[in-house]
C-alpha cells in the first residue's frame, strides 16, 4: 500500500478508493460512495484522478528550443507526445505556437534569448514543475533546431564575426541536455 502511494503519487484515500474497487467489482460510483460515507463527485475525482495518474506512467514528453513556429514538433504532437517548454527568439512565432496549443501550460512558451540564464532557468523550472506534476523523471525528447544559416554554403552574404556568434547555438542546446 506505502509503496503503490509512493510510487504512484497517489493519496491514502484515493489508495482506498481503489481497494475497495478491486474488493467490489462492479461497484458502481454512487455505490461506492454510499458504503464509503463520502460525496459521489469526489469518487469520480478519484477516479479520474487515479487513471490520470495510470497513464502519466505512459506520458511522453518533449522540450523544443529554438521551435520557430513548432512545426517540427508537429509529429511528436501527433504521436501524444506533451510539449513540457517551447523557446524560440521571436515572439509572432510563439504566437502561431499558442494558437496550435502546442503546450498544456501557458508558462510552457518561453520568449527569449536562450544564452541569458533567465531564460534558461524558465525552461528548466517548467520541467521541474512537471517533475512535481507528473512524476517524470526527465524529458523523453530534447527538440533543438538552432539557426544554420551560418553552416549554409548557399548562405554567400554571411558575416563571420555574427555567424560564429550565431553557430555557437547549438552548444546551448548541449548544455541544456547537461542540466
Amino acid at each position: 500500500h506505502d509503496r503503490a502511494v509512493k510510487h504512484f503519487g497517489l493519496t491514502g484515500q484515493q489508495m482506498g478508493y481503489l481497494k475497495y474497487i478491486n474488493e467490489n467489482p462492479g461497484t458502481s460510483q454512487e455505490e461506492m460512495a454510499k458504503a464509503m460515507r463520502i460525496d459521489k463527485g469526489a469518487v469520480a475525482k478519484a477516479i479520474k484522478d487515479i487513471k490520470e495518474l495510470a497513464q502519466n506512467n505512459n506520458l511522453l514528453t518533449y522540450v523544443s528550443l529554438f521551435s520557430s513556429a513548432g512545426v517540427g514538433c508537429y509529429g511528436f504532437k501527433l504521436e501524444g507526445f506533451r510539449c513540457i517548454a517551447t523557446a524560440e527568439l521571436i515572439e509572432r512565432r510563439i504566437a502561431v505556437q499558442k494558437y496550435n496549443h502546442k503546450c498544456d501550460y501557458e508558462s510552457g512558451y518561453i520568449c527569449g534569448n536562450m544564452t541569458l540564464p533567465e531564460v534558461k532557468k524558465q525552461i528548466l523550472d517548467e520541467i521541474q514543475m512537471w517533475k512535481d506534476l507528473y512524476k517524470i523523471s526527465s524529458p523523453d525528447v530534447l527538440i533543438a533546431t538552432p539557426p544554420c544559416q551560418g553552416m549554409s554554403v548557399a548562405n554567400h552574404k554571411k558575416s563571420p564575426d555574427k555567424e560564429i556568434k550565431r553557430n555557437s547555438l547549438v552548444i546551448e542546446s548541449i548544455e541544456m541536455t547537461r542540466s
